[in-house]
């Protein structure tokens, strides 16, 4: 699995487990009637195809979830799972794996093809079919996400084999270069909103990153309080959007910009932590992704931001949280956060934390690295957090 910026580092967190065998401003409420139906609970949507990992990237507004999941060799999957049951996307030859990243809320799926590691395209799964989707001239692509008007945001490498931001439109049949910043060599494209903005990273010849937005033909590099180093992931209808910048003394924050000047806010980490990024926002303004804490800095947790005060914390399938492995990667319009967490025997289990908001807690100890916004309301704290 190659992805896109702090996807990509990401998936190289997730590949190393699995070959070592570890298997802004206020948040809008949701309405009352949605808040009163919600009951939070965890999901695990299982081993699908025996591989013992899989993992969840994308759901739609009707809650069905794509995502990927290992075959017994080892070999990738995009998988969707829709009322209980999980339905292998299969493969375009040549390529040997497929990763689902996005689906829209037709049912179109969108992501990855991989071929021994070396090659990538961007695929479309539409129609009970799937095709790749157009390049720019080189061999290297990958579709990030989908929008619910059917543009598909992602990356393709043009003849010279360097990376371009790119969006496809008219059903995946056209694709848009987006450019690349004034100085920089290559551009990533990692989330799009309804109104066709895109936002990513512009990469320099030393493969430094710099968060970027491309709007109206135009590429450009945000702005922090502390970094200029670092991804936009995501974005949501009003323009907010959320990432991560590297810090001076190497930490890694959750970053997020505001709609006008982009200017950006550090949100800082997890209580001790020396990582934190957030790789999905919705357009309530909460957001989604993964971080871990001082006293555990080998692990990764699955954060939530409720759009005001500290980053927060999900659990893991298997309740232990300060143990075991767990990153969320999209936030959907129900307030449901998908993912992957370890499962009580240590495999790696596509996730679904139902009403996330509600599950989230502050783990012991003290705030972050980095300023929380301003705002923040109080959090209670379940009794065992510290588990």
């Amino acid at each position: 699995m190659i992805g896109s910026s702090t996807s990509r580092r990401m998936g190289a967190v997730i590949a190393a487990m699995v070959s070592a065998g570890a298997l802004v401003g206020l948040a809008t409420p949701l309405p009352a009637t949605a808040a009163a139906s919600c009951r939070p609970s965890i999901e695990d949507l299982g081993d699908p195809f025996g591989g013992h990992f899989s993992f969840a990237d994308g759901v739609n507004a009707a809650g069905t979830v794509a995502g990927s999941a290992f075959l017994p060799s080892g070999r990738g999957r995009a998988v969707v799972w829709q009322h209980g049951t999980a339905t292998n996307l299969g493969v375009v030859a040549p390529y040997d794996e497929s990763f689902a990243h996005g689906i829209g809320d037709d049912g179109t799926v969108v992501g990855e093809l991989d071929f021994k590691s070396r090659k990538a395209a961007p695929f479309i799964f539409s129609g009970g079919r799937m095709r790749i989707l157009p390049g720019l001239g080189g061999d290297f692509g990958y579709a990030a996400g989908i929008n619910s008007r059917g543009t598909i945001v992602g990356t393709a490498s043009d003849a010279d084999g360097f990376p371009h931001a790119v969006v496809w439109t008219h059903g995946g049949r056209h694709v848009v270069d987006l450019g690349i910043a004034r100085g920089d060599e290559s551009s990533f494209g990692s989330g799009i909103n309804d109104a066709n903005v895109v936002v990513g990273d512009s990469d320099a010849a030393d493969q430094s990153e710099r968060p970027a937005v491309f709007v109206h033909g135009q590429v450009e590099v945000l702005t922090g309080d502390t970094s200029r180093h670092g991804a936009a992931e995501d974005v949501n209808i009003e323009g907010r959007i959320v990432g991560d910048a590297f810090l001076p003394d190497g930490t890694q924050h959750a970053i997020t910009w505001g709609r006008h000047k982009y200017h950006g806010r550090d949100l800082g980490t997890l209580p001790g932590g020396t990582f934190a990024a957030l790789v999905s926002i919705d357009d309530h303004g909460r957001a989604v992704g993964a971080g871990n804490i001082g006293a555990v800095p080998h692990q990764n947790h699955a954060v939530l931001w409720p759009g005001s005060g500290p980053l927060l914390a999900l659990r893991p399938l298997s309740g232990h949280f300060r143990r075991d492995f767990a990153v969320a990667r999209k936030l959907g319009t129900r307030g449901q956060a998908v993912g992957a967490s370890q499962t009580t025997s240590g495999e790696v289990h596509a996730t679904v934390w139902t009403c996330a908001e509600r599950q989230a807690f502050l783990p012991r100890g003290t705030r972050g690295n980095g300023p929380p916004s301003p705002g923040g309301t109080a959090v209670s704290l379940p009794p065992d957090v510290a588990r």
